[in-house]
């Protein structure tokens, strides 16, 4: 059962005030949710009833003594025994936490950082980024042949693992293109001068800043 009931009406700086309540409750139990509002009285109080003062707020024992600080819920969620495994992946260095004016490593503030586990990573040597490279070409059915796959894991080395698999589409277009179903290195070559990579595009536009727009 879902609707509204409207709450009543009371008076504030010359304004009346009038307040809804939605509700969404199953229907059997609904009569009884309404009989015990009915039995507290008014869900709002009268224009003549005395606005409820704020509930006391915790003091000191002594001038001296602070009140502690709540913790992070988060942190608490992360430190719970029914906590996910959280995984958090991310290639930022030394910057400040988003919303803030905070540096922190990784953009991420300290007392969260505290509490995770660093994973070492490395760089892929030029032999891994082929052996990767020659698996993406057999999961995609394209026909490369060795030399053309060392002259790709240098074009990765230079630029980026995700930049050298995603020259292989255009490469193997190419090599059909002159009716070929392997991939050769003058394949490679020609499409490498054809498209750029992040870094590339973005000294390209470092040094010719003045033929775009701003």
């Amino acid at each position: 059962m879902a609707g509204w009931v409207e709450g009543g009406e009371r008076r504030e700086g010359g304004r009346a005030l009038r307040a809804f309540f939605i509700f969404f409750v199953p229907l059997r139990t609904a009569a009884a949710h309404l009989s015990a509002a009915r039995s507290r009285g008014p869900l709002l109080p009268s224009v003549d009833s005395p606005l409820p003062s704020p509930p006391p707020q915790p003091q000191p024992q002594n001038p001296t003594q602070t009140l502690k600080t709540p913790p992070n819920p988060a942190c608490s969620a992360l430190e719970s025994s029914l906590a996910p495994i959280v995984i958090f992946a991310t290639n930022r260095g030394l910057c400040t936490i988003r919303g803030t004016e905070i540096v922190s490593p990784h953009g991420v503030p300290v007392d969260l950082l505290d509490r995770l586990v660093i994973i070492r990573t490395l760089p892929y040597t030029p032999p891994e980024m082929v052996q990767i490279l020659a698996i993406r070409a057999q999961v995609e059915s394209i026909g490369i042949d060795e030399e053309s796959l060392a002259q790709l894991g240098e074009i990765g080395e230079r630029t980026s693992l995700r930049h050298a698999v995603q020259l292989l589409t255009p490469a193997m277009m190419l090599a059909r293109t002159n009716g070929r179903e392997d991939i050769t290195r003058g394949d490679l070559e020609e499409i490498d001068s054809l498209f750029h990579d992040a870094k590339s595009s973005a000294r390209l536009l470092a040094e010719q800043a003045d033929k775009y727009i701003s």
